[in-house]
């Protein structure tokens, strides 16, 4: 019988921006088929939005 394993990261703050966090994700899927000076520049806003929702103060409500 196959195995399936999910290996995930956690979910977002609920309370962090919307439109950030659907930036982040369609960054993440753009980054996947980027090339040369454009992925350079998806990477780094990718990088920010990351960075910034790491560093998101969380609570039990989010």
């Amino acid at each position: 019988m196959p195995v399936i394993i999910l290996a995930m990261h956690g979910a977002p703050p609920n309370d962090f921006p919307t439109n950030e966090t659907i930036e982040l994700f369609n960054l993440h899927a753009r980054l996947e088929h980027a090339q040369g000076g454009e992925s350079l520049a998806l990477r780094e806003r990718y990088d920010q939005l990351d960075a910034k929702m790491r560093a998101w103060k969380r609570t039990p409500k989010n």
